[in-house]
């Protein structure tokens, strides 16, 4: 067989072509999808914590008691529960609420969002708070209790926040803190009589 001849057979030859083709986009296609699962996973976090500060903020301001619940806390208890079922760590959901203002009191400085920065360093208001096996986050240091839900009149803010931990361990040192996020939703409602 002539050396020409054998170089132009090769050529021809595709057999293996896929395989090589398809190693060679792999890894771009699989981290492509992972990464799309991760923000879909975060972003049906987002809407489940939004949705329970939403109905918590409702139930705070009108004084409403679900059944099985005898005050106002149990009640945002049983509802923030019950609406975070579904998330992966139910567990690493919390609920402050600050009477912001009460009859004839100035509002103190409470930031929407704790920032991380060289330059700005977290504010006094936010605090770090540890879960029990795996992260850490930041949030008000205001607890849950019937004097931060206010009484009739007052200015409550109710917080929600989630500490969501990165799915996917190729994420982890891009994403966070250490591999954890902080999801917060907070509104202000004026209670009303009840």
């Amino acid at each position: 067989m002539r050396p020409g001849r054998l170089l132009r057979d090769i050529r021809r030859d595709q057999r293996g072509a896929t395989a090589i083709e398809f190693a060679v986009v792999s890894g771009a296609f699989f981290m492509l999808m992972l990464g799309i699962i991760e923000y879909g996973l975060v972003m049906y976090s987002k809407v489940v914590i939004e949705a329970t500060m939403q109905q918590s903020v409702r139930d705070v301001s009108i004084g409403k008691v679900v059944p099985g619940c005898s005050d106002r806390v149990c009640s945002i208890q049983k509802i923030v529960k019950d609406k975070t079922a579904t998330l992966i760590n139910p567990q690493s959901v919390r609920v402050t609420a600050t009477v912001v203002t009460d009859a004839g009191t100035p509002s103190p400085s409470i930031p929407d969002v704790c920032l991380d920065d060289i330059n700005n360093p977290y504010p006094a208001s936010c605090i770090r708070w540890q879960e029990n096996c795996c992260g850490s986050g930041y949030q008000p240091p205001a607890a849950l209790s019937a004097t931060s839900l206010g009484q009739a009149g007052d200015l409550v803010e109710v917080r929600v926040t989630y500490l969501w931990h990165v799915f996917f361990p190729i994420f982890q040192d891009k994403f966070g803190e250490n591999g954890v996020l902080t999801i917060t939703s907070s509104a202000v409602v004026k209670n009303e009589p009840f």
